[in-house]
Order: C-alpha cells, then structure tokens, then sequence
C-alpha cells in the first residue's frame, strides 16, 4: 500500500495542469561551442547557501508483475508511448504529446508496489545538496551520485521511511510531440541503468519492500 503522502503526490502530479512555475530558470550551462556565462562566477560565496528547492513531480516507477501487460495497458488504453525498455525488467512510458522521457515506469517484482517517485531539482549542485542535507538528517542513502542511460538525467536517491525511494533528479530527456524518429531501444537493465555512477547499485536498490 502506498504512503498517504506518496498517494497525494501522484495526485498532485498527474492529475490537471498545475500553473506555471514561479521560479527562476536553471542557470546557464558552459559547454563546448555554447558559451553562455562568460566573466561570471558559477559559484561563488552565496552557493554556500544554495539549497535544493524540487520543481516538480517528475516521474514514479512501480512495481509490476508483468511488464509487458502493464506496457500494453497504457499505451493501447490509455494512449501513453513507450520511450526505452530492457525486456521484461523494466519499461518507460512518456505522455502521448512527448515531454519527458518517462513520467511512468514498470519494474518486474514479484507483487505490485512503488520504486520511487523523482523530483526534478534545478542544476546537479542541488541534487547533492539535496541528497546531503536528507543524509545528515538520518535518511539513508539510496544510491548515487550518477547519470542514467535511460533518460539521460542525473540522479541521486534517498531511501524513504516506507523504504520505498526518492529521487532527486536533473537534466532529463526531452522528445518532441511529433516523435516519428524516436526509436525505443531494448538493451540490457545493466546498460539501461547508469552511464555512470559513484557507486554500484546496492543489493536493496530493485528490491520490493511493500507488503504482498
């Protein structure tokens, strides 16, 4: 059973739009051939104070003992899109008029329950802070710092008190409406999982720690 929280929060999430956001957009990346921040600081003494400060509900990723029928119940009834998937481990699905790589997932358990639900926060600086600040707090850490391939964003998780998880995530994949060039892959959940990431997975990561 979900936690009343997590219940309001998917709620919130997905049910109508929500208005626009009040907050002040990303800062510029450095990148190569995209120089934006030229004779500025990109940290300087008052991102010691930064904190992290969630945008949205970005996505969740439930339990499922068949993936393959959970995928084919939202994209043929509900009209949603699988974006990437590996087998029957693990399936993303988008919104039918693109937006983020996934908003939902489907991992292979061996009853129904929750993964994780995932903020998106401003920049990879607050991920850290983020994860930090629940860590000194006595949360325990899920696992991360790392970037995933499917999605491409950065990720930092937070095991929860229901021992599901929490993510604080950034930089994710965006597929546009018309999506006809946007080829789903299907590769293995090793791959699928992180580009990289400081440490492994530990054991407990997939696990399924809802009541049956």
């Amino acid at each position: 059973m979900y936690s009343p929280l997590v219940t309001a929060l998917v709620i919130v999430a997905f049910g109508p739009a929500a208005a626009p956001s009040l907050m002040p957009p990303a800062p510029e990346i450095n990148a190569p051939g995209r120089y934006r921040r030229i004779g500025e600081r990109a940290s300087d003494l008052s991102s010691l104070q930064k904190k992290a400060r969630p945008r949205r509900l970005g996505h969740l990723i439930k339990f499922s003992t068949d993936v393959n029928r959970a995928v084919d119940f939202y994209t043929r009834v509900l009209g949603m899109r699988l974006t990437d998937r590996a087998g029957d481990i693990i399936a993303f699905v988008r919104g039918c008029a693109g937006g983020d790589h996934h908003i939902m997932a489907f991992a292979k358990s061996t009853h129904t329950g929750l993964h994780h639900v995932s903020f998106e926060v401003g920049d990879v600086d607050e991920i850290e802070i983020g994860a930090q600040t629940l860590m000194r707090a006595g949360y325990k850490d899920g696992w991360g710092l790392g970037r995933h391939l499917g999605g491409s964003n950065y990720f930092h998780y937070i095991r929860d008190p229901w021992d599901s998880l929490a993510e604080y995530f950034w930089d994710i994949d965006i597929i546009p409406e018309d999506d006809a060039d946007w080829k789903p892959m299907d590769i293995g959940i090793e791959q699928i999982s992180a580009v990289w990431a400081t440490t492994p997975p530990p054991p407990e990561f997939p696990m399924n720690f809802e009541p049956v």
